[in-house]
């Protein structure tokens, strides 16, 4: 599957916008289990909250949802179960209360508030600038200096890929998608009139291991994720001028999520079978932090971007998440 038609099985019957999330460094998590019985009740509020029909509803789903209904559990958090059993009755029930089914789940729940909230791939030693502002002018001003550091990422990249003997057609792409994102630098800080922040990486070692690492994570993971939601927004923003710009960016940012699976295959091809183990595990928990970081952006994020409900956007990054892992 290509990452295009990832990207389009994904958001098929799918509402509203998100916006994709940059490298941060994993929090520790927390173990959960639960077992429950699920009321029609519950059942209908999954209907609502989730955009799903009876039918289609998941064990996953439910495992979040009553999650979520334990006041004990941190509103950032977003549950990831490793082991899940589901009972459903296939018939609503006559009264809201009545048990038409249980769960059982067991899993880790990650945290979602150490998130950013533009998309862009940093490169190694980047800096983040403050982000306590929603505001949408602050916002795009966020997004227009994190499309200007991907020009130094890439760049970052082609260089070292260079220096350690990689395929020619490999680092040629990683210097045309740094002249494609200084175009988007630009698309972006004409949609603002904000301050456009300004910071340098700092020094940081350039091992391969280390760049074989941040690319598994900030290239293979969210920088595929922020294609997908270029494309999102690029229908769903509430603007014509947000759509188009984001029309101009889907089809360069998938290309950069291609690109960085393709220098992925490349660069775990040069390590040895404990540092490929160590970075395959990196790369599995980035996804599966991904519907923390959706949840965190619906609630966070101006409206004007187009987000759906938060629980709708964390359904969508796990089904994005699993396409990831399949492929």
């Amino acid at each position: 599957m290509t990452l295009r038609h990832l990207i389009l099985s994904t958001t098929v019957g799918s509402l509203g916008a998100l916006t994709a999330c940059g490298y941060c460094p994993p929090s520790d998590p927390e173990s959960f289990w639960l077992h429950d019985d699920v009321t029609e009740a519950d059942v209908q509020a999954i209907i609502e909250e989730y955009n799903q029909a009876r039918f289609a509803i998941d064990c996953d789903t439910v495992c979040e949802y009553k999650y979520f209904q334990d006041p004990g559990n941190g509103d950032w958090m977003s549950p990831h179960a490793e082991t899940c059993t589901l009972e459903l009755d296939p018939e609503p029930a006559e009264q809201p209360e009545d048990i038409v089914g249980d769960v059982t789940c067991e899993g880790e729940a990650y945290d979602g508030e150490r998130t950013e909230m533009c998309e862009g791939r940093r490169p190694l030693g980047h800096v983040e600038p403050p982000s306590d502002d929603a505001s949408l002018d602050a916002v795009l001003a966020r997004c227009a200096h994190l499309e200007a550091a991907s020009v130094v990422a890439f760049r970052q990249l082609a260089r070292q890929l260079h220096g350690w003997g990689a395929p020619v057609a490999l680092i040629e792409r990683c210097l045309q998608a740094a002249a494609e994102e200084a175009e988007h630098a630009r698309v972006m800080a004409a949609l603002t009139k904000a301050h456009i922040p300004h910071t340098d990486p700092t020094p940081t070692e350039e091992t391969l291991f280390a760049v074989a690492l941040h690319n598994a994570v900030e290239g293979c993971v969210n920088e595929c994720w922020a294609a997908m939601l270029a494309f999102l927004k690029s229908r769903m923003a509430r603007t014509p001028a947000l759509r188009a710009a984001y029309a101009r960016l889907v089809d360069d940012e998938t290309r950069h999520g291609e690109l960085a699976w393709d220098v992925h295959r490349w660069l775990m091809g040069q390590l040895n079978e404990t540092d490929q183990q160590r970075i395959t595990e990196a790369q599995r928990a980035a996804i599966a932090r991904l519907p923390a970081v959706a949840r965190v952006q619906a609630e966070w994020l101006p409206q004007a971007m187009g987000l759906p409900a938060p629980a709708a956007a964390a359904a969508m990054a796990r089904r994005f998440g699993a396409g990831l892992l399949a492929a």
